[in-house]
């Protein structure tokens, strides 16, 4: 994170994060880099699928994308 953070310029303000605020960013970055929900539970120290299952509101845009993709797959099948 630190090397995407130095590639800013120099003039954005950012507000300091706090440690809950850096760990649900840090969990939001694995998933959107494709991690697992499974992988990201071990990586910030989850011992069981009860506490990653809390990170599940991340999955809602895969859904709707999943979802747009079958649309659009079911619609060129049709033609």
């Amino acid at each position: 994170m630190g090397a995407f953070l130095s590639g800013l310029p120099h003039d954005v303000k950012l507000e300091p994060l706090g440690l809950h605020e850096a760990r649900h960013t840090y969990v939001s970055l694995m998933h959107a880099a494709g991690c697992s929900l499974e992988e990201i539970g071990d990586f910030v120290g989850h011992s069981s699928t009860y506490m990653v299952d809390r990170y599940r509101h991340l999955l809602d845009g895969q859904r709707e994308r999943a979802a747009e993709l079958l649309d659009t797959f079911l619609a060129t099948a049709n033609r």
